[in-house]
């Protein structure tokens, strides 16, 4: 027998795992850009992903979600979807005015190095 009851939630918990799995890979990504060797990334990538395969099992059992079905793998990639398209732009556009507030500042600086 198909039960309904609850399935919305369950599909709004797993787009909830999916925006925390878009901001791992938003972090997994820069430790990428700082180490540039292609075998590091591919091993990442490789090691993000079975590490978020595991982390939604252990998400799942842990709210008790039920038989897996296929609208919650839906819903994680929506859920990572919605913060590559919402939430990382806006963090990224703060963190580029704040790097610009800093070079400016730094060519600011005359050669004796006081503020003009």
């Amino acid at each position: 027998m198909f039960v309904s009851g609850g399935q919305f939630y369950v599909f709004v918990a797993c787009m909830a795992y999916g925006g925390i799995a878009g901001v791992l890979l938003s972090i997994s990504a820069g430790f990428k850009r700082l180490c540039r060797l292609k075998p590091f990334g591919v091993i990442s990538d490789i090691l993000f992903c079975a590490l978020s395969a595991a982390g939604f099992i252990v998400y799942s059992f842990a709210l008790k979600f039920p038989a897996l079905r296929a609208y919650m793998f839906a819903g994680v990639l929506l859920g990572a979807l919605l913060y590559f398209k919402s939430f990382n732009v806006i963090v990224a556009n703060i963190f580029k005015k704040l790097y610009n507030n800093i070079r400016k500042t730094k060519k600011a600086k005359t050669k004796d190095g006081r503020n003009e």
